[in-house]
């Protein structure tokens, strides 16, 4: 999903690429699902997507969906090598992105 779409594209031209791109990482972290997601990966590396599913208790379709706003936001990375699938979390990004919330104080 390319999270710059989902904003309706007759305002993205008013705004900056940085302030797009904050409202971006904001709307990835807006939901309680997702921020359940980004717990459970932190607990369980190499959890796989339907593994999430089942233990926050959504859809695979929806765990899905979930996941692509945070990968598409670079929270979540995904990692795939023979026999091995694996879900991590970025932390270079969430260093940005608290980098930037502090600026606001």
């Amino acid at each position: 999903i390319n999270l710059f779409y989902t904003m309706s594209t007759s305002k993205l031209p008013i705004y900056t690429f940085e302030e797009n791109y904050w409202a971006m990482q904001a709307k990835a972290l807006s939901h309680p699902a997702r921020i359940k997601i980004i717990q459970l990966i932190t607990q369980h590396r190499g959890i796989t997507a339907a593994e999430l599913s089942k233990m926050i208790k959504l859809s695979r379709t929806s765990t899905h969906q979930h996941l692509q706003y945070l990968i598409g936001a670079k929270f979540v990375r995904e990692s795939y090598e023979p026999h091995k699938y694996e879900l991590y979390i970025d932390k270079t990004i969430f260093s940005h992105f608290i980098g930037f919330i502090g600026m606001l104080e």
